[in-house]
């Protein structure tokens, strides 16, 4: 994973017990990168989410690569569910906010 990151140029943004997360921008991320530490039960798995336009929307899209054993990737697929949704919502109500100004 370091080797991905230095090529890729990705900038850490947020850290905990479980995860590392990169991103390509600090502020403005286009896309970020979850890993999982040793002292996650899904370690060693990595999710990319990724923002793209679809038509005049804008989507969250995500991947999961789990290496841990299936009950231990299918939580770590079900809390990204639930992550993406909430930002998806998040965006969504940010774009009918701005076009009410």
């Amino acid at each position: 994973a370091k080797v991905y990151m230095a090529k890729a140029e990705l900038k850490k943004v947020d850290s905990s017990a479980e995860f590392l997360t990169f991103a390509d921008d600090e502020k403005n991320p286009t896309v970020m990168y979850n890993f999982t530490t040793d002292k996650s039960p899904a370690h060693p798995s990595a999710v990319c989410r990724k923002f793209v336009k679809e038509g005049d929307q804008m989507a969250l899209k995500y991947n999961v690569v789990c290496g841990a054993g299936e009950q231990a990737c299918a939580k770590l697929t079900n809390d990204f569910n639930v992550l993406i949704a909430r930002m998806q919502a998040a965006i969504d109500g940010k774009i009918k906010d701005d076009g009410k100004k």
